[in-house]
């Protein structure tokens, strides 16, 4: 807008528009050169690459395998020998499909996978729901012992 004011007033051959308007252009000019360098310089481009490796950790972590994947993989072997189990017998540490258990053992009508080197017990009772537990799938439920 004040570039068209200016140009009026040249064109009306006004005393110093001239100069006025090379001046306005030149103040217009390095306006937009501290835009352009602001907005798209070094700043700019240091936030895409900060920006870019936070995404990057965040994509890592999300795909990092959970607590229960191994449990997908494990659970029809895990199920195989709650079932064999008697009823006072107890499996001493074992492996069972991709999860390592510290013991496998009866508890009532259900039977406990306590997982190594974990607070996490893997739990299978087809008749009822144990108390404290987490539904986990069907017959399955977890439970988080505290360390304390």
């Amino acid at each position: 807008m004040l570039v068209e004011v200016l140009e009026r007033g040249r064109r009306g051959r006004a005393p110093g528009a001239e100069q006025v308007l090379t001046k306005a252009q030149e103040v217009l000019c390095e306006d937009a050169r501290m835009r352009r360098t602001t907005t798209g310089g070094p700043a700019l481009r240091w936030a895409a690459v900060l920006l870019a490796g936070a995404l990057l950790l965040v994509g890592l972590f999300w795909l990092k395998p959970g607590e229960h994947e191994g449990f997908a993989e494990s659970a029809p072997q895990m199920e195989a020998v709650a079932r064999t189990l008697g009823k006072d017998e107890v499996l001493e540490r074992r492996t069972i499909g991709v999860l390592t258990f510290d013991a496998v053992y009866r508890d009532g009508d259900a039977v406990v996978f306590p997982v190594s080197d974990s607070h996490l017990a893997y739990i299978w009772s087809p008749d009822r729901r144990p108390g404290d537990t987490m539904g986990l799938w069907g017959p399955w439920y977890t439970f988080w012992s505290d360390p304390h």
